[in-house]
């Protein structure tokens, strides 16, 4: 691979590691906020 191939590729995953885990964060905000609704339904 050239340098400038690899710089790219490197740039490329960070993009997608970052996209990845806001993606996570929501899905784990909105469980974390369905599992407190939940919560406050029973007690």
């Amino acid at each position: 691979m050239s340098k400038i191939a690899c710089k790219h590729f490197a740039m490329f995953s960070l993009l997608s590691i970052e996209v990845l885990t806001s993606e996570l964060r929501e899905c784990i905000e909105q469980a974390i906020l369905v599992r407190q609704t939940y919560y406050h339904m029973i007690y």
